[in-house]
């Protein structure tokens, strides 16, 4: 490189030149010693071109000298222009999309120089626009994850390690979002659940009314922290009874919740009319969403699992903390939850919910105002060996099952969840539910839900393309599938190539 560049005449472009031997060109490779320049040092201007490298001495630090002496002896620092500091920060921060809607990982320094003074510009000016980029763009459409601190979106501290991925959580304001879509695929190709609001404005009150559910019957169940749901020979008028009136609610024991389950089918015409208008993300959600893999398949008993399902649950005061509505399980398909209605709180929860807020880790997100009434923990799906492993640490034999597709047989309550992060590593992210917002969790990923008021759910299950491969897999790994579950894992691969066979022959027809 440095015959190149003296055969160009390439003096000032070498950063090494005043300390390295030059070799002149036709003098049969031998060495000569540097000259001497007398050209004064350029001044930084952002006018210039800032791929330009400047003249920078390289100086070999002598094992004898001292830092001091050494700095001493060098002179002045050099630093970067502003234009150079700048563009190497757009490269770190990769500003790739049209509007930026969601928070960057902490930046590393990369440039050439490892001198102090470079790299502290550089971060400070790294910080500063990815500052002003989250405060006009992270307001209106995200809310900061369990990496962010609440309110600006920046990145913790690197000092904490067992955090999630970096990264802001999804939160889309509107079900069906005009410029968030690509969006929504980034995060959910990278495993993590996303919030949506504005739900309530499609659906019809009258239709999720606890008068209107009380007609449609359904399968009354115990939940308790240690065991799958249990059904029970209480009757689903007594259970909505008590759904609004706490103190006529029926008799059951300390350590179990009641749930109201059952099918929408056919006959609930009229609300899977209203919900098919409600699903958030209908291209995914949605029966017949073009990308949802379930809409190739044909209709039969294998899709009874997509079926869409009513949850009604008693809320958990919030000194029952170890109780949850849901306990901690693994699906094989994705999963999207609207809260179609939640009772207004108790005045002892709205005593605790201050307390009950602070203590979620640094991890709540919340809209302030809103009524929060579900809390969802969400766990990566790489670390689902971790948590069954942990489970069989702490909960007794039988009751630590995390089998895929199978009902959950454990909560993890605040203490578990920190010995769970501080023991092995493992984090959540924890998002806070109001009515008219919908929770969409990846296949694969381990959730828990905990209802603190009252609440009446619809979930619906889908098939995404980003997470086809793992939903195959954990078909085969689980050894307690229902029938029908049998029957859907079966088909994925036969959902897989009927998908890319239709996609083959639009390709082909576009030609």
């Amino acid at each position: 490189m440095h015959q190149v560049w003296i055969k160009f005449d390439i003096r000032e472009h070498c950063p090494c030149q005043a300390d390295a031997q030059v070799w002149a060109p036709g003098d049969g490779g031998q060495q000569k010693e540097p000259r001497e320049k007398n050209t004064p040092t350029p001044q930084p201007s952002c006018t210039e071109d800032t791929n330009r490298t400047k003249d920078i001495k390289a100086e070999t630090l002598d094992s004898t000298e001292t830092p001091a002496k050494d700095r001493a002896s060098r002179g002045p620092l050099p630093c970067p222009s502003l234009c150079e500091l700048l563009a190497s920060t757009a490269v770190k921060l990769c500003l790739g999309h049209e509007r930026i809607h969601m928070a960057f990982a902490p930046v590393t320094p990369a440039l050439p120089s490892d001198d102090r003074i470079t790299n502290i510009l550089d971060s400070i000016i790294a910080q500063v626009v990815e500052r002003k980029i989250q405060e006009k763009a992270l307001g209106p459409g995200l809310r900061p994850g369990p990496a962010l601190r609440k309110g600006l979106g920046l990145p913790l501290s690197p000092v904490r390690p067992r955090l999630p991925p970096p990264g802001a959580l999804l939160w889309l304001q509107e079900p069906r979002p005009r410029r968030g879509f690509h969006l929504f695929q980034e995060h959910w190709r990278q495993g993590q659940p996303v919030l949506v609001s504005g739900i309530q404005r499609t659906l019809q009150g009258s239709l999720w009314g606890t008068e209107a559910l009380e007609a449609l019957g359904g399968q009354v169940q115990a939940l308790t922290p240690l065991g799958p749901p249990q059904p029970t020979n209480l009757g689903a008028a007594a259970f909505w009874d008590g759904f609004s009136r706490p103190e006529i609610r029926p008799k059951s024991s300390e350590g179990s919740v009641l749930l109201l389950h059952r099918a929408l089918r056919d006959e609930d015409a009229s609300r899977l009319e209203n919900l098919a208008a409600s699903l958030p993300l209908p291209e995914y959600c949605a029966q017949h969403g073009k990308l949802n893999l379930a809409s190739y398949l044909p209709p039969g008993p294998a899709l009874c699992p997509l079926e869409p399902q009513l949850w009604a649950a008693y809320g958990v005061s919030p000194h029952r903390g170890h109780l949850g509505t849901k306990n901690l399980c693994v699906e094989v398909t994705d999963l999207v939850s609207i809260l179609v209605r939640a009772e207004a709180p108790l005045p002892a929860w709205h005593r605790a919910q201050k307390d009950f807020l602070s203590g979620l880790d640094g991890e709540g997100l919340w809209s302030p105002g809103s009524q929060v009434s579900t809390v969802w923990h969400v766990f990566r799906a790489q670390d689902a060996q971790r948590i069954r492993r942990f489970l069989q640490m702490v909960c007794p034999a039988g009751a630590g099952n995390l089998e895929p597709g199978t009902p959950g047989s454990c909560y993890l309550d605040a203490g578990l969840r920190r010995r769970l992060r501080e023991e092995w590593g493992v984090s959540c992210w924890t998002l806070l539910q109001a009515p008219g917002e919908a929770v969409l969790v990846p296949a694969g990923a381990p959730h828990q839900v905990q209802g603190l008021v009252s609440t009446v759910s619809v979930t619906q299950h889908f098939m995404s393309p980003e997470t086809s491969a793992l939903s195959a897999q954990l078909c085969h790994q689980g050894s307690s599938l229902s029938p029908d579950c049998r029957l859907l894992c079966a088909q994925v691969d036969w959902a897989v190539f009927q998908a890319v066979k239709l996609a083959v022959g639009t390709l082909r027809e576009a030609k």
